[in-house]
């Protein structure tokens, strides 16, 4: 079964409320990018250690961004990017590939299985915040609009 850690929202955060979901089998790296995306200020943070955990909990929530590390056993995260690009309920979730192999070809293969950037372990938290805030503050503006027009 998946883990599942919820994480309060900070005051005075400039990025609204959102659900990201952390992919990757080393738990210790998982339970940290969730600590760093509280003091960043999100509010809720889902964790997969394998790809077959990510499409559990891709079948119960969507998260508003997944965090992907590309390289996990037996099935990868080039994979599971491919899995999300063909399935229409999944195919429009921002993704951010994350590898410690910062080769080019490594980056270019991340981007054609479906991955929107590329960021390279290990990150500090600015750079998580920066890669981030754009994707989150794009689906707060679609959901405000969203609520207008309903």
């Amino acid at each position: 079964m998946a883990e599942v850690g919820l994480l309060p929202i900070k005051k005075g955060s400039t990025v609204p409320e959102a659900t990201i979901l952390i992919v990757d089998d080393e738990k210790p790296f998982c339970y940290a990018v969730a600590e760093v995306i509280d003091q960043i200020g999100h509010h809720e943070t889902l964790i997969a250690n394998s790809v077959p955990e990510a499409l559990e909990l891709l079948e119960m929530r969507l998260p508003d961004l997944i965090l992907l590390d590309l390289v996990m056993p037996n099935t990868n995260g080039l994979d599971l990017a491919s899995m999300l690009r063909s399935k229409d309920a999944w195919a429009s979730i921002p993704i951010v590939a994350l590898s410690a192999d910062t080769r080019p070809e490594t980056k270019i293969s991340a981007l054609t299985a479906g991955a929107n950037c590329f960021l390279p372990k290990p990150f500090t938290i600015d750079e998580l915040r920066i890669i981030i805030q754009p994707f989150l503050l794009e689906k707060s503006c679609n959901r405000a609009s969203d609520t207008e027009a309903g």
